[in-house]
């Protein structure tokens, strides 16, 4: 492993080696490839702890120091990382840190905790291997290691799944490159990913070696490791088949790059590309399959400047999105006569008076039936909605989807005048069908604000409310004595109608402006995505509404989730 330390067979292990190992490994395999120095720290002072000054055996101690002062080094704790370094010393004289963890900072570091005195040099020529004696390497997975492999060809990898290990990463040296790490995708019974041509196709030995890790990120298993990876000879030809996954053939060589038609995206003519977390230079290096660009040197979930390759499929776009949403309607409100017997036959207002009943319109005590003025819209109904969207093209960012929900806040029930039985309900359910078109580049991939404009249309009803409208009193009961006249017209002789010389009396009532039940609209907005599958949605929608005609404005709020 790359944080293990070869042991000579004299070497009696401790108590606690085996814990202390799984410890050392998770914080250099792991936390300080991935920079995560804080982590590292934590979990090799734990290792520390548990071993004491004889629960694990003298290398084992010494090297936990030394990695320690190689995590403190890199984090910028170079006092801290001197005096790891010198516990080191102190536990074994010599010990010092691996070349492949040797850094400016790390050296000087350790130079200090021994007194100024370099690291003694590796040696020129390190002693072979007894004969007969096989340079095996540490796994604790089901991995068939790969010995050799034609050049400009993928090399398969593949690994058998593992109980609790959510997530397999392959780590790889092309020859005479840097290290590069690629996800494994899941492949039958186990996890598998091919090194692509652009890094088969020199001949040489390839490295590599595999991490497995949990849900949470804790590494539960490797074949191999940086220290000690598999060695893969690459070649110009190669005695029999080449290596392959389970149950299938080789893979094809791949073209040369001279033999590329201009546009053609084969094997070895495509652009090869890396996963997540791997180092990167420039544009078109990280896997657009999985919404990566190179950022900052890594590659990232994002997209990049200047990548316009009008493939239209830049990253992988959820196809199917759910949604949930509070919607509030406001209604323009506005006229005369909206108390009268017209308005109510067309259903385009109701009045009620205080007492709930409705305002009869056919019964005024004189000529005024009601007159909305002021701001121009009113607030009314609000309502709940759940949506599915459903991407139709690649290509184009276009979503067909549905709504459907249920309405508060309706008026009253209106009467039939000529029987004052109960007529028409306020219709609370809500239907609708939606075609939204997201605008720009990635707009459903990127991070950030995704604007969209929509058309759509269905059944609903809209009512707004509009309190303390004057009108004349509709005397629709008889007074008795003592009565106030505002609440009904005078009958003084008993005949059960107002006298003629009574003036007409006013009251207030509360007209609620109706509309629907079907209707079409027009809208637009955005949703803010805090990830490439989820985000928050805010957007206007501008009604015209059918049967009692009106225009309404609707502003939503919701959140939105791509699978």
């Amino acid at each position: 492993m790359l944080a293990s330390l070869a042991l000579s067979s004299a070497a009696v292990a401790g108590p606690k080696d085996s814990a202390a190992q799984k410890l050392d490994k998770q914080a250099m395999d792991d936390d300080y490839l991935n920079v995560r120095f804080d982590k590292a720290q934590e979990k090799l002072e734990k290792a520390i702890k548990e071993c004491g000054d004889s629960g694990c055996e003298t290398k084992l101690r010494a090297q936990l120091h030394m990695h320690l002062g190689i995590i403190l080094a890199n984090a910028g704790k170079k006092d801290e990382a001197t005096k790891a370094f010198a516990a080191g010393l102190k536990v074994d004289p010599s010990a010092a840190p691996e070349k492949d963890f040797t850094s400016p900072d790390v050296q000087k570091a350790y130079d200090a905790a021994k007194g100024g005195a370099k690291a003694p040099p590796p040696d020129k020529d390190p002693p072979k291997p007894d004969a007969g004696e096989d340079k095996e390497v540490a796994s604790d997975l089901k991995h068939e290691p790969v010995s050799e492999a034609p050049a400009n060809t993928p090399l398969p990898i593949y690994v058998a799944a593992e109980s609790g290990t959510a997530k397999f990463v392959v780590n790889y040296k092309p020859f005479g490159a840097d290290w590069v790490k690629l996800e494994m995708k899941k492949m039958g019974r186990g996890f598998g990913v091919e090194i692509p041509c652009k890094d088969t196709n020199t001949t040489g030995v390839l490295k590599y070696y595999i991490v497995a890790q949990d849900a949470g990120g804790d590494v539960t298993g490797t074949a191999g490791s940086k220290k000690q990876p598999y060695e893969v000879q690459i070649k110009s030809k190669i005695s029999g088949d080449g290596p392959a996954f389970p149950g299938k053939d080789p893979p094809k060589a791949c073209k040369s790059k001279d033999a590329c038609p201009p546009g053609i995206n084969e094997p070895g003519c495509e652009a090869a590309t890396v996963g997540f977390g791997s180092k990167c230079t420039g544009p078109g290096q990280c896997s657009k399959a999985d919404g990566l660009a190179c950022i900052e040197g890594t590659c990232q979930v994002g997209t990049e400047e200047g990548d316009d390759d009008g493939d239209g499929d830049t990253a992988p776009a959820k196809k199917n999105w759910l949604s949930l949403s509070l919607s509030l309607d406001e209604a323009v409100v506005s006229g005369g006569e909206v108390c009268s017997v017209s308005s109510y036959e067309s259903g385009t207002y109701a009045c009620f008076k205080d007492s709930g009943k409705m305002y009869d319109p056919s019964k005024p005590r004189g000529s005024n039936r009601g007159t909305v003025s002021g701001p121009p819209f009113a607030l009314g109904t609000a309502r709940v909605l759940i949506g599915f969207d459903r991407l139709i093209s690649k290509k184009q960012p276009l979503l067909l989807g549905v709504r459907l929900g249920y309405a508060f806040n309706g008026g009253p029930a209106t009467q039939d005048l000529k029987t004052g039985a109960e007529d028409k309900k306020f219709f609370a359910p809500h239907a609708e069908l939606r075609a939204t078109y997201f605008i720009g580049k990635d707009a459903l991939t990127k991070l950030g604000v995704r604007p969209f404009v929509y058309l759509s249309g269905g059944a609903a009803q809209v009512d707004a409310k509009v309190s303390g409208i004057p009108v004349s009193n509709d005397c629709s009961a008889k007074s008795t004595a003592g009565a106030n006249p505002a609440a009904s017209c005078k009958d003084t002789n008993g005949d059960g109608k107002p006298d003629s010389v009574d003036k007409p009396t006013s009251i207030p009532v509360d007209a609620y402006r109706k509309m629907g039940t079907t209707f079409i609209a027009v809208g637009g907005g955005m949703v803010y995505a805090v990830s490439p599958k989820s985000g928050v949605s805010l957007d206007l929608k501008i009604s015209n509404f059918f049967g009692s005609s009106g225009i309404a404005v609707s502003q939503t709020l919701g959140y939105v989730s791509g699978f």
